[in-house]
């Protein structure tokens, strides 16, 4: 292998490794951001389980808010709609995230809302007002509600 990239030179070889990853981000997730015509499906679940998230592959950084169409393993789809930002309110049966915008979004919370912390389960309970979160849910005619919520960075403490 090293003598395939000295032959066709390092400078071409580093190109060619980096149109190579910029061809994965792009093409491997199945994700188009479109405008949903319908209603998602009923009992829309999580993301496909397992695989890895849509921020991980930096597509959704600096988005602060989107309405996705998300293709599942099984061929279905699901529409999702993502706010990225603070929590400004909380309680047991909704949250509130303000956006870097200024615009805010109020999802309802269900028993099945997971939560995610330093990508590992975490309860409702251990988020708080200022954490810094992404939300992604369904949007049944302007009503949100979570299924997922990620903490990206916690508030900071107060002494």
């Amino acid at each position: 292998m090293f003598e395939q990239i000295r032959r066709i030179g390092r400078r071409r070889a580093a190109a060619s490794l980096l149109a190579l990853t910029l061809a994965a981000i792009v093409a491997v997730p199945a994700v188009s951001a479109v405008e949903p015509t319908t209603p998602p499906p009923a009992g829309a679940g999580p993301l496909v389980p397992g695989r890895p998230g849509l921020e991980r592959a930096g597509l959704l950084r600096g988005v602060v808010r989107a309405d996705l169409t998300v293709v599942k393993r099984d061929g279905s789809t699901v529409l999702v709609h993502y706010e990225r930002g603070e929590i400004t309110a909380l309680s047991e049966t909704s949250i509130t995230v303000k956006g870097r915008d200024g615009v805010s979004a109020t999802f309802a919370l269900t028993p099945d809302t997971r939560v995610r912390e330093k990508r590992r389960p975490a309860a409702l309970g251990d988020l708080e007002v200022g954490d810094r979160v992404m939300v992604f849910g369904t949007n049944d005619n302007g009503t949100y509600t979570a299924f997922l919520i990620r903490c990206v960075v916690k508030a900071p403490v107060s002494s």
